[in-house]
């Protein structure tokens, strides 16, 4: 009987392993991505806010130039512009980020499948030896009983 080394699920597993941990390196490197996405969108949320205040602050008492207006506005536009550009990519990292979740889902059960097969080949494979072990005690067993029965 040929025993299972030359068994194909090891080197599957290895490779759905190798894939899962490909996946889980991108999925902690699109977290990462989001997080400091996260930071750089409070941070633009804090100046837009500090920059508002001036404004208005401008508008109550102190009096300012048009042209400082004018500024302070376009500036407050241009921060909220990256602010949606910033909302678009935390947007597509969380994609990337669903898709890596998903894709090492499947390849851990790609290695628990390929595990259980090749789990499943090494009980046969020794069910079949010990079927053959027994299969030959008997027949040992017999011919002394034969041979014994004879005399």
């Amino acid at each position: 009987m040929p025993e299972l080394k030359n068994s194909v699920w090891p080197m599957l597993e290895k490779i759905s392993e190798s894939r899962e941990t490909a996946a889980h390196k991108e999925l902690l490197e699109g977290q990462k991505k989001l997080a400091d996405c996260e930071r750089r969108e409070q941070r633009l949320e804090d100046m837009r806010k500090d920059y508002e205040s001036r404004f208005l602050s401008a508008e109550s008492g102190r009096v300012q130039t048009v042209g400082d207006i004018a500024i302070c506005r376009s500036f407050i536009g241009h921060v909220e512009g990256l602010q949606k550009l910033l909302g678009q990519q935390k947007n597509t990292l969380n994609e990337k980020i669903e898709q890596s979740e998903s894709a090492r889902m499947t390849a851990r059960m790609e290695v628990m499948k390929w595990n259980h097969l090749n789990e499943r080949d090494i009980s046969n494979a020794k069910a079949r030896r010990e079927a053959t072990e027994q299969r030959v005690i008997d027949e040992v067993a017999l011919t002394r009983f034969a041979y014994r029965k004879s005399m």
